[in-house]
């Protein structure tokens, strides 16, 4: 399945270099990666292992920031950052904005317990991943 996945990554970096050349961003990188890292494991828990064996400090790191940066390209894609600063702007002030920062960031905190939950069942030990 995750062979799967990692060759889903490789046919639609191919389809995108033959189409837009060889142009790359912050998601193509990105994806590059994953796709690779995804056909040399055999599943997500040796990924996880072998992330963490190559770089013990900052393995889980490497294992989370590809998403979130496919998360942050779908949200602007979609508009729904610009929506969301738009919205707080428009209604925090001085005395607000602490408040407002501090639902975002339990918000993020629920985000980041689901995260734990679903990719730790993998066998990777995020306990310490600052998420």
């Amino acid at each position: 399945m995750v062979g799967i996945a990692g060759l889903m990554g490789v046919l639609y970096l191919g389809n995108h270099f033959i189409v837009n050349g060889f142009i790359l961003d912050l998601n193509i990188v990105n994806l590059i990666f994953l796709s690779f890292a995804l056909l040399l494991y055999g599943n997500v828990k040796e990924l996880g292992n072998g992330l963490l064996r190559a770089s013990s400090s900052v393995g889980q790191f490497a294992l989370q920031y590809p998403f979130y940066a496919g998360i942050m390209g779908m949200m602007t894609a979609s508009g729904l950052a610009i929506w969301l600063s738009t919205f707080f702007a428009d209604i925090a002030t001085n005395e607000t904005l602490p408040l407002f920062t501090f639902f975002c960031e339990r918000y993020f905190e629920y985000v980041c317990s689901v995260w734990r939950r679903t990719v730790g069942n993998s066998g990777t030990d995020l306990s310490s991943s600052g998420c």
